[in-house]
């Protein structure tokens, strides 16, 4: 479950304040449901997250503040968009960005397992 929600962490990594020309955090939260509802899914369930509240956790925990992987997941998310499937890239054609934010983020979690973050979206 935890590989899972890192998972879907990387998915959608990133927001438009960060990314200022390219895909936002929601935006590609949204295109994930869409392609699959599973894809983006809250912590213990398989009903699809809410993007906004999803995004905000992400953006706190990639802020250089505390996991400092705003770059990796702007190249992850970058790459995603290009892909025809965004949830499939994961595991395709962007698994070596997935791979760089998954062990950035689940350092951070795993440090922080009290950051509310962490807790509301991942479960750590």
């Amino acid at each position: 479950m935890l590989l899972k929600k890192l998972h879907l962490l990387v998915a959608v990594g990133i927001s438009s304040i960060l990314v200022a020309c390219g895909p936002s955090c929601v935006s590609m939260c949204e295109k994930a449901q869409e392609e699959d509802e599973a894809c983006i899914s809250e912590v213990g369930s398989t009903d699809p997250a809410d993007c906004e509240a999803y995004c905000e956790d992400v953006e706190s925990i990639v802020d250089e503040e505390n996991g400092d992987c705003e770059e990796d997941l702007d190249e992850l998310l970058s790459c995603m968009d290009d892909a025809d499937d965004a949830c499939d890239a994961l595991s395709d054609e962007c698994d070596d960005e997935f791979a760089e934010v998954t062990d950035c983020i689940g350092d951070y979690c795993f440090d922080n397992p009290n950051d509310d973050a962490c807790e509301d979206s991942f479960g750590f």
